[in-house]
């Protein structure tokens, strides 16, 4: 017989956390749950919040752990609590609230950034309609392994402003991804490491991490889709595409910023600033470049080097 392990309740979590300060001021911005912006109209029941990396978005049948959604009462009352105004208690009384707060839209597990939220049925209905019509703009940044400048896509743009476009098939349905050029470091392994900003036209499940990979320039940490940039590597570098090992480190792709248009003209949008791993990648691949690369240094001194790119002081 199998006995199930009961899952914790959120606001029982969130209480020992709250009672415990030092233990969440360990975290990092990227494994923090927090209200991004305050709500973008008052009775219209639209939040942006953080999701952090390694929390599934919302329940599903075989989910063991407790999910960003689970974890939103503890962030968002839903309704909020009743304010001393006898106007402004008559007014929330008309809104339809919803049981506890919603997404709208979904993050994969291992990527953190901001999400809509709803805590009213009008708010609901209105961001799935959004998404679904696709007049929410959604902003992603990710490090990719090579130089994304060498790509013939890029080469051959008309204007140095204009993206690059992936427009491929992505489950057997049309998806479509603009790319931007952040910035280029160099890396041993991978000759460079791009940083991109990413507009998702379409929103198919594992789309920028399909699309990259495919194109031949697999985001960094994603194990899953690694081996499909192989091809493309070797037809461009002419040399195997070098290994992903699942222990090199996350994810390195987030959401940054989300826009969205709301009922009575006029948009709403939340951005955040970049999450510390993506300039620590940098950082660390800078460093391992120069200590590898200088001839002029002792090798007394390249091991001293190295060994500070490992303890993280490079």
């Amino acid at each position: 017989m199998v006995h199930s392990i009961p899952r914790p309740h959120p606001k029982k979590l969130f209480n020992r956390a709250q009672a415990h300060p030092d233990s969440t001021e360990r975290l990092s911005l990227d494994e923090k749950i927090f209200i991004v912006s305050e709500p973008v109209a008052p009775g219209l029941g639209i939040y942006f919040v953080h999701k952090p990396s390694g929390m599934e978005s919302s329940p599903w049948s075989n989910c063991k752990n407790l999910t960003f959604e689970e974890f939103l009462p503890c962030v968002l009352p839903c309704p909020p609590p009743r304010v001393a105004s006898g106007v402004a208690r008559a007014h929330s009384e008309d809104i339809s609230w919803l049981p506890y707060p919603k997404i709208a839209h979904r993050l994969d597990l291992r990527v953190s950034g901001v999400v809509a939220v709803a805590t009213t049925f009008t708010a609901l209905r209105h961001l799935k309609a959004c998404f679904e019509k696709r007049t929410a703009r959604k902003t992603y940044r990710a490090i990719v392994a090579g130089d994304l400048r060498e790509h013939s896509s890029w080469l051959d743009r008309v204007t140095a402003d204009e993206p690059l476009v992936i427009d491929a098939p992505v489950g057997g349905r049309a998806a479509q991804t603009e790319v931007f050029i952040e910035h280029v470091c160099p890396s041993l392994p991978y000759r460079a490491l791009t940083t991109v900003r990413l507009h998702p036209v379409t929103g198919r499940q594992h789309q920028l991490r399909e699309h990259l990979a495919v194109l031949g320039f697999p985001i960094m940490g994603d194990t899953e889709h690694w081996n499909l940039a192989a091809d493309s590597w070797m037809s461009r570098r002419h040399e195997q595409l070098p290994s992903m090992n699942p222990l090199h480190g996350p994810l390195l792709l987030q959401s940054t910023s989300l826009q969205i248009p709301l009922p009575g003209g006029g948009t709403a949008s939340a951005t955040i600033p970049e999450a510390m791993k993506f300039a620590r990648l940098r950082r660390r691949s800078q460093a391992h470049w120069e200590v590898e690369g200088d001839n002029s240094i002792s090798r007394s001194e390249a091991k001293a080097r190295r060994h500070d790119v490992a303890e993280g002081r490079l």
